[in-house]
């Protein structure tokens, strides 16, 4: 079997989640990594068995050596090396949310499908069991036609995980997916995925 050349934009906490399930997958051979901090990028490289690794997006692109990328940056960082990646005819997996801005999330799905690539944002806790669960009600028609939706999510995070990348701590993840098709979900992040395939 052919395997996918991958590569990795973000070499912080969540680069290493995907570094972890892309090596796990037999269909993956992850060939680049790339960050703007060349001392993490080189360690992160060696850590997952010696992919390339660089400091600019341009130049890992233009190699012809991806086919698919995930990006792993800081969200409000995720517009650029989406709309690159597209150029270069790599698919594109992003880590939620999409973006910070209506704006960039226009600009990320015009380049998706004027170069033709695939384009995902990865929303792991569609498969927590409770959210499969409240998803089959609402397919089955057990609470009936949903209007309006709220989601309130208690976790903890430790101060070490906010000190860890700058930006966390600002924004939010929209949690619409449950009842996508017949709630505006007033989450901003993300929402007009649904309703411009509508």
């Amino acid at each position: 079997m052919r395997r996918i050349r991958t590569a990795i934009i973000g070499c912080g906490k969540i680069g290493h989640t995907h570094a972890l399930a892309l090596s796990t997958l037999g269909e993956s051979e992850l060939v680049d990594v790339c960050d703007d901090q060349l001392s993490r990028v080189q360690a992160f490289a060696e850590r997952y068995g010696g992919a390339k690794a660089l400091d600019s997006v341009p130049d890992m692109l233009s190699s012809l050596d991806v086919e698919a990328v995930t990006i792993c940056t800081p969200h409000p960082l995720h517009e650029e090396p989406c709309v690159q990646a597209a150029k270069a005819g790599a698919h594109v997996l992003i880590e939620k949310p999409m973006a910070s801005s209506l704006e960039a999330c226009d600009r990320m799905l015009e380049a998706a499908h004027k170069h033709g690539i695939k384009l995902g944002i990865g929303s792991q806790r569609r498969l927590f069991e409770p959210v499969q669960r409240m998803k089959a009600d609402i397919n089955a028609g057990k609470i009936g036609t949903p209007i309006l939706g709220t989601f309130s999510m208690f976790s903890w995070r430790d101060q070490a995980y906010y000190e860890f990348d700058p930006w966390r701590g600002k924004g939010g993840d929209g949690r619409r997916w449950c009842a996508c098709e017949s709630v505006a979900a007033s989450a901003r992040h993300a929402a007009m995925v649904d309703a411009r395939n509508r």
